[in-house]
């Protein structure tokens, strides 16, 4: 027979279990938009680097043409 206090008990290990999965899904968001942070900042990197790269190309052409 389920007394009130294990009731009570399994009341608390459940929602201390659901506290517990709640933090971790948080923790793994987290960690997932830490991570795409970083790939954007690559990728603005690159992007930069590309148009300081078509920039040079263009100065160069024209004092070809000049």
């Amino acid at each position: 027979m389920i007394t009130y206090h294990d009731k009570a008990t399994q009341t608390e290990t459940e929602e201390e279990d659901t506290i517990e999965k709640i933090l971790k899904a948080i923790t793994t968001l987290c960690t997932k938009v830490d991570n795409m942070d970083n790939e954007i900042q690559k990728l603005k990197t690159n992007e930069d680097n590309l148009k300081s790269k078509a920039s040079q190309q263009h100065d160069y052409k024209n004092a070809e043409l000049h």
